[in-house]
């Protein structure tokens, strides 16, 4: 049986900081509607922390099945709450970390950054770190 897991990443710079100067530029030009969050993905550095380097083809794959997203924008109605949605003391807001089912996503390139649009009800937790999820 194969195992898998999530290995630590040394990063350069904060990977937050990356996204944000990458996309930043665009946000004032994207207004996500109604219950959507727009995510910029998070993509891997090449080195873990214990020194293995990951090919090109591994992190290129972050790009299409990456289920960590950084927020940047939100619709006016994300994480509003109804008699279907209770979300309790903490939702998702721009700068956190998100996991979501990459298949409940609508993806698209921002400047060079893959984005995805995710329906508020299809991310699943905030995360402390993007790299402690693969």
């Amino acid at each position: 049986m194969l195992v898998k897991q999530a290995l630590e990443v040394v990063h350069d710079r904060d990977p937050r900081d990356e996204i944000l100067e990458a996309v930043g530029p665009y946000l004032g030009d994207i207004e996500p509607l109604g219950a959507s969050v727009m995510v910029v993905v998070y993509e891997r550095p090449d080195k873990t922390k214990g020194g293995i380097l990951l090919a090109d083809r591994t992190r290129e794959e972050d790009l299409y099945q990456g289920k960590v997203g950084l927020v940047v924008k939100m619709g006016n109605l994300a994480f509003a709450e109804d008699e279907d949605h209770v979300w309790g003391a903490r939702t998702p807001k721009p700068g956190d970390w998100v996991c979501y089912r990459v298949g409940d996503t609508f993806p698209f390139i921002v400047g060079k950054r893959t984005c995805r649009f995710v329906q508020d009800v299809s991310i699943r937790a905030i995360l402390n770190r993007p790299d402690i999820v693969l």
